[in-house]
């Protein structure tokens, strides 16, 4: 007991050093919760088109800053967190990635898709939520950027090739960016996740720090739909995290399909939102994009399961060089948005959860029926006069 005290004593301590160093170097002017949120005429591409962002960035050339996606590294120390000025780890080129929502379809079919179902199975290690826990925590991995990828397994080959899609563009060292991954394996398509920030954890003490960009791959075609909703949470975790927004995307589960989003929005997988009985599982695979940082809780994947999940020969040798990974980002699909006037919203739905230690309640008002496709991807927009579709306060 004694140990695991001082343990986390170091760990508050490290934090809190962490975060003095980050609002030391953090300049030029912040996003309020307001200036994050996304009203109606955001575009459909995700990037932010308000009024108040306009004002920023104006701002921003009045002040004839540098650029604000490189690095700022005047009398920076190795290892140091460094941020832009959207919360992000700065990076050179930045502002070339795509935050926005993206969709691919049949990345991966037939004997490929079955493999890596299966090997994403084989590493799920999850576990339901206990009782007083803040999240639903179970493993995550790291594969860095430059890995030798001949040694990998089809999961982590995944991964990376989902790491080099939504890095194009921008300047990063490879041995310190790469793949966060998990996965998720429901039985009977049932399961919801809660709704969540995802964020380095090894500093939530002090810092919320998400990925660049959060995706989603499916792997079976059952269970409750991936929703994302563009707010933010403070840099500072002391902070409770609300807002107001026009916006909520939603992506139904087909295998095969991949979807992106801003790293740093919430999101959930709330079975409430679309209830469709299934007895097959709800298998993904989850990848963080991390430029320049890698989260402190994030491991490679141990050996032996590595092992266990690649495939042998006849003789059960397991062949150390892979064959190249079927991952095909070819068919991109156009998001459109949905206008929701105010008579097509249902009653609000309303869900409770953490965001690291405050208690916080979100409420949204979508149509009855969510979708009308089984492989539907809806951007659900406010209409003018409308209320807004979602909500996010601290919970009394």
């Amino acid at each position: 007991m004694a140990y695991a005290t001082r343990r986390r004593r170091r760990r508050s301590a490290r934090s809190k050093r962490l975060w003095q160093s980050l609002l030391r170097r953090l300049r030029g002017p912040q996003l309020s919760a307001d200036d994050l949120r996304t009203f109606e005429d955001t575009e459909v591409d995700g990037r932010d088109r308000t009024d108040s962002a306009a004002r920023l960035q104006a701002q921003w050339d009045a002040s004839e800053r540098p650029d604000l996606d490189a690095p700022r590294t005047e009398d920076a120390q190795p290892g140091e967190l460094t941020l832009d000025a959207h919360g992000r780890v700065a990076v050179a080129d930045a502002h070339k990635l795509d935050y926005g929502y993206r969709v691919f379809d049949n990345i991966i079919k037939g004997a490929a898709l079955d493999a890596l179902r299966e090997a994403c199975g084989a590493c799920f290690t999850a576990r339901e939520k206990e009782r007083d826990s803040a999240y639903s925590r179970g493993s995550t991995y790291w594969v860095p950027a430059d890995a030798d990828r001949a040694s990998l397994s089809i999961v982590e080959r995944a991964a990376l090739d989902i790491f080099d899609l939504h890095s194009k563009g921008a300047s990063y060292i490879p041995s310190k960016s790469g793949a966060e991954w998990w996965t998720l394996d429901l039985e009977d398509g049932n399961g919801s996740v809660a709704w969540h920030f995802d964020r380095d954890y090894a500093v939530e003490d002090d810092v919320n720090l998400g990925p660049h960009v959060a995706t989603v791959t499916y792997l079976t075609s059952a269970g409750a739909p991936t929703v994302v909703v563009p707010l933010v949470a403070p840099s500072d975790s002391a902070v409770k995290p609300r807002g107001a927004g026009g916006e909520v995307f939603a992506s139904l589960p087909v295998a095969g399909k991949h979807m992106s989003f801003d790293g740093r929005y919430l999101h959930a997988a709330p079975e409430a939102i679309y209830r469709k009985e299934s007895d097959e599982r709800r298998v993904t695979l989850l990848v963080n994009v991390w430029l320049d940082w890698r989260p402190g809780d994030a491991d490679p994947l141990p050996s032996a399961v590595r092992s266990s999940i690649m495939p042998a020969d006849d003789f059960g040798v397991r062949p150390l060089l892979r064959p190249p990974s079927p991952l095909d980002f070819s068919a991109e699909r156009r998001v459109v948005a949905l206008p929701v006037p105010t008579e097509r919203c249902s009653k609000p739905r309303a869900w409770s959860f953490r965001a690291g230690a405050h208690r916080t309640r979100i409420i949204m008002r979508l149509p009855g029926a969510l979708v009308d496709a089984p492989d539907a991807v809806v951007l659900f927009q406010e209409a003018p006069g409308a209320p807004a579709l979602v909500e996010v306060a601290p919970r009394t």
